[in-house]
């Protein structure tokens, strides 16, 4: 698994997409919804503060 595809399952982002694209009123295609999981996840990391990082690699 890649760090990519580690990071999407650690914060479930896959199941967080999975469930946008269920009640999207349209289609995403492939492109779409990784644009839309590296927003997710770009917005994750700028809510998290070093403290949090460091517990989380620690475990």
């Amino acid at each position: 698994m890649t760090t990519y595809q580690q990071a999407l399952d650690d914060f479930a982002i896959i199941q967080l997409l999975q469930k946008l694209i269920l009640v999207s009123p349209v289609h995403l295609e492939s492109e779409e919804r990784e644009s839309l999981a590296a927003s997710l996840i770009e917005q994750l990391s700028a809510s998290l503060n070093g403290h949090l990082i460091t517990e989380y690699i620690k475990s």
